[in-house]
């Protein structure tokens, strides 16, 4: 597995979490598919029909913190500005709100996906550390 399916910048240290995540839902899909009538084809589909959504909080993470660098090559996503200034806010409030910074573990460790960052009392509450910082 590995770097097989999405490769990350080792600085963020979410690889070898990433490859044994990606080997537990190949497991899975595999002891799913040993009665299908095609295994390897349904274990394929099975895999592949749930492994992209996965890795979009490990790249999500990694994309947005990378194309802060010129040199970085690729396409930047449509939304980068608004994603570095979301960033930006975030990581000023992990400084001083618990609750963001427990949040922020959860996902960077990917123990939560990265929509945990984007559920009502999370975003209240980088939006109150982001206000009085420009207050």
């Amino acid at each position: 597995m590995g770097d097989a399916l999405c490769r990350f910048n080792p600085i963020y240290g979410q690889g070898m979490s990433s490859a044994a995540k990606q080997a537990s839902l190949l497991s899975a899909a595999l002891a799913q598919s040993v009665t299908a009538e095609d295994p390897l084809a349904a274990a394929q589909a099975a895999f592949m029909g749930q492994v992209g959504v996965f890795l979009q909080t490990p790249w999500g993470m990694c994309a947005i913190a990378d194309f802060a660098y010129p040199g970085t090559r690729g396409e930047k996503p449509e939304d980068f500005e608004e994603a570095q200034r979301f960033e930006k806010d975030l990581f000023r409030a992990v400084m001083v709100d618990p609750v963001v910074h427990r949040a922020v573990l959860q996902v960077s460790q990917l123990l939560a996906p990265r929509s945990l960052l984007q559920e009502p009392e999370i975003s209240w509450r980088i939006e109150a550390v982001s206000a009085s910082a420009a207050a």
